[in-house]
């Protein structure tokens, strides 16, 4: 694949649920591709559950495929010291913890306290859109130039 510059493509997960006991899932299902950006392409998962496999869809637009980014909590830019402080100040140690459901909404306080913090102190980065993106026929051209 090195040698060809082949790439292999999938959407990370198993495709095939073996019913016998014993046996793993496994992802037996890929596409190989050469030459094709990954702007104009995209795989998705088939949620037809009717069968021990889920195949896989492979798209190839002629256009540009926009495709979202993964939520994240921080970033490069967030403040950890400030993150510290933030947190610091939202947690009360002194909660009486005297059955399930206190500490259930103790918890659920403590991880929403860490979101509050991390978004407060974590700058928001507009992103920048890259007009340099050509189809492969202009980069082909540039690249013989």
């Amino acid at each position: 694949m090195q040698e060809t510059r082949t790439e292999a493509l999938s959407t990370g997960k198993p495709t095939y649920w073996p019913t016998v006991s014993g046996k793993i899932p496994d992802l037996i299902d890929f596409f190989l591709i050469r030459n094709i950006p990954a702007q104009y392409l995209q795989i998705k998962e088939s949620y037809d559950l009717h069968f021990d496999h889920t195949p896989i869809h492979f798209i190839l637009s002629e256009n540009i495929i926009q495709k979202e980014n993964n939520p994240v909590l921080v970033k490069k830019r967030t403040d950890w010291e400030s993150f510290r402080h933030s947190l610091e100040g939202k947690i009360n140690l002194m909660v009486p913890l005297r059955d399930k459901e206190q500490l259930d909404g103790e918890v659920e306080k403590f991880l929403v306290d860490i979101q509050q913090s991390a978004w407060e102190n974590t700058p928001e980065i507009k992103g920048r859109t890259n007009c340099n993106i050509y189809s492969k026929e202009i980069r082909d051209l540039i690249a013989e130039k």
